[in-house]
């Protein structure tokens, strides 16, 4: 065997049990669950009169006969001499001899367990999914899998024609070139009588966010350029490409606010109290700032629809986010107008202002209200607390969720 060759089975060796590691959890003796209930403690410490090495046997690396070997090494290593190794896994009967020589348990579905399962219904979720990453919108079978694929080039080109369409026509004239591109709208408008008159002449809008693209369809279904998007996070290239204006929230209340209202002097201002995207039905606490600025408000309730990809990001790159929003064969998007709030007040009152828009927000759409912020769905999805920049500090406010 040349040195060379030595050399790259050791760099392979190191390579593979760097990424085995994570998957062996070291944890204390708790009490053991009854047998019914293990399926539903596969994630949790299973006990052993020492500590417990919970092994799930899934996923790519552990799919392979030859990288399975490593990771056993990996748990003989993490595990002490007085430990017990518990294996969980979905193989098959290829792995049942190793399972059995380095486990002590073993737990492994049957065929006819498997044959019986079926994705589980949101109704029956332990807990409500309200935050989760990713691109793709749809379940991976190798049939959806394969169309998003063939989609690809025409939807990177008919995302391309929809960008210019945006950036190059007016609205007038946009909006029906774009439902015949397949990005299809609907405007309702408020219960008064003068409900164009009040989208003309309100520059406050506050709706709740569903993608990058919420305040371009707010001002294409009122018809006017002079809105503006106040945003906590968006890439320089959304800012250049964007038809309407748009500045940065530093989260420094005086400044935001200040900045604010010498927006609204010179037009209308569109934002989004939750600070960040939500793709479920459900919607995140309102910061009460824009009921600080002493102007009525009028409540937008947004509800969009992608097929194939989500046009939010938590962990990626945001610049992306309008471009697999385009990229969606037929993306959908609901604006619907509410009747205005009054603002004035004291800070308490801007909490109620801002409790009281939610909650006719969520009744309109058919959403739940929630405490949860915007610094919630970064620790659980990226890990950080969703800084606008390095140095940025993120100022929590004392707003309290709406009560259903």
């Amino acid at each position: 065997m040349s040195k060379t060759f030595a050399k790259y089975l050791v760099q392979l060796n190191r390579a593979l049990v760097r990424r085995l590691r994570p998957l062996a959890v070291r944890a204390q003796p708790l009490a053991r669950p009854p047998p019914h209930e293990l399926a539903a403690t596969l994630d949790d410490t299973l006990a052993a009169d020492g500590g417990v090495a919970v092994c799930k046997i899934e996923g790519g690396l552990l799919m392979s006969s030859s990288t399975f070997p490593y990771f056993m090494l990996v748990i003989a290593g993490v595990m002490g001499d007085g430990d017990v190794v518990v294996g969980v896994g979905g193989l098959g009967c290829s792995f049942d001899s190793l399972f059995h020589k380095h486990c002590k348990e073993v737990y492994v579905p049957t065929e006819l367990a498997r044959r019986q399962w079926h994705p589980l219904p949101r109704r029956r979720h332990p807990k409500p999914l309200i935050f989760h990453d990713g691109r793709t919108a749809f379940r991976p079978t190798p049939s959806a899998t394969l169309a998003m694929f063939v989609w690809l080039p025409l939807g990177a080109a008919l995302a391309i024609a929809r960008t210019l369409v945006f950036l190059l026509l007016p609205f007038a004239l946009s909006t029906p070139l774009l439902a015949a591109l397949g990005m299809h709208s609907r405007a309702i408008p408020n219960s008064s009588s003068s409900a164009s008159a009040s989208t003309t002449t309100t520059n406050l809008f506050a709706s709740n966010h569903r993608s990058l693209l919420d305040p371009l369809y707010i001002a294409a279904a009122v018809r006017r350029a002079d809105l503006a998007a106040a945003t906590y996070s968006i890439s320089r290239l959304s800012e250049l490409l964007s038809p309407i204006a748009t500045f940065r929230l530093t989260r420094d209340r005086a400044a935001d606010r200040a900045a604010m209202q010498a927006r609204l002097r010179g037009g209308g201002l569109v934002v989004c109290p939750e600070g960040t995207t939500c793709r479920e039905p459900f919607l995140l606490r309102f910061s009460p700032l824009f009921a600080e600025l002493g102007r009525d408000v009028a409540p937008v309730a947004l509800h969009s629809e992608v097929g194939m990809f989500h046009g939010t990001t938590a962990g990626g790159w945001k610049a992306l986010d309008p471009l697999f929003f385009l990229m969606n064969p037929v993306p959908a998007y609901v604006v619907h107008f509410l009747d205005a709030v009054e603002c004035g007040g004291g800070p308490e009152a801007a909490k109620a202002v801002a409790n009281e828009v939610q909650r006719r927000i969520a009744e309109a759409l058919g959403y739940t209200c929630t405490g949860l912020t915007r610094r919630d769905k970064y620790l659980m999805l990226a890990g950080n607390e969703g800084l606008v920049g390095g140095d940025l500090q993120v100022t929590k406010s004392s707003t309290a969720a709406c009560t259903s």
